[in-house]
């Protein structure tokens, strides 16, 4: 329910990212740790998942029917 996801795992971490409740909700994530941080959206326009390596952060907002990857630091790996 956050607005701000920090993850901070020396291994692979994995995240699920439930639907929006309104349109222009927003969530940014950051990874501090040495572990990828793959990211799986209910519902992702882009893709299935995103991966966040060490450092790197990323901000996703809810259209009312997907999120989308709309900025990102770093290395921002979409599959």
């Amino acid at each position: 329910a956050a607005t701000l996801i920090i993850c901070n795992k020396a291994s692979a971490l994995s995240v699920s990212l439930a639907n929006g409740t309104t349109a222009g909700e927003f969530k940014i994530f950051t990874n501090k740790g040495a572990g990828v941080m793959t990211v799986t959206p209910a519902n992702f326009s882009q893709g299935t998942t995103f991966a966040l390596a060490q450092h790197d952060g990323c901000t996703c907002i809810w259209d009312g029917s997907n999120w989308s990857l709309v900025g990102n630091q770093g290395e921002v790996t979409v599959a």
